[in-house]
């Protein structure tokens, strides 16, 4: 049922690939490795996941740099409203303030994502937000995971138990072809 749950999750992750570049997932899986091109595409399409719910998208006329055919910008009407509260991207936000905050020596007091959103959105960023969350609880944790510990490691950082699917087949997507050093050292950059 697992392996089954998993080429679920990366064929929606594929498939939400094939809508935001217009190539297959083939362009990312089909490859040894990853220039930086690639790597930026697809940390581009997780941020793109943790933001869905409170960003607008509109086509744009021509493809960004990464080739992106839809532009996101996060929506100030929508992170006010409380539709969103219920939705993993809340609780990952939630949980990344709350590891800021400690990191910082700061007061813990509740999270409210939405002005956790504020600040990183005019600092480091939602995705440099998630890479130092990423660093600080899966990789400084411990020793090299091997391929089939990989599932259970992620699922042990803060916000990433209730993450969709197609968020951990793309991260996980992501961790396998960068390998685990690189992938920690791309988030390190990123922080």
């Amino acid at each position: 049922m697992a392996d089954r749950e998993m080429a679920q999750d990366l064929a929606a992750f594929a498939a939400f690939l094939r809508e935001q570049y217009d190539l297959p997932v083939s362009n990312w899986i089909g490859k040894p490795g990853w220039d930086e091109t690639e790597t930026a595409q697809i940390a581009r399409a997780l941020e793109i996941l943790i933001i869905e719910p409170f960003a607008d998208s509109k086509s744009r006329g021509l493809r960004d740099e990464l080739g992106l055919r839809v532009d996101w910008q996060l929506s100030d009407l929508k992170i006010s409203q409380p539709d969103w509260e219920t939705s993993w991207q809340y609780a990952l936000l939630a949980d990344m303030d709350n590891a800021s905050k400690a990191a910082a020596g700061g007061m813990m007091t509740p999270s409210d994502p939405r002005q956790f959103l504020l600040r990183i959105r005019y600092g480091q960023g939602i995705f440099g937000a998630f890479a130092a969350h990423m660093a600080e609880f899966f990789c400084e944790r411990g020793p090299i995971p091997a391929p089939d510990e990989l599932p259970q490691r992620l699922l042990k950082v803060p916000g990433l138990g209730s993450a969709s699917g197609s968020f951990l087949a793309g991260l996980a997507l992501m961790i396998e072809k960068l390998g685990f050093k690189a992938f920690c050292a791309y988030c390190e950059d990123r922080c």
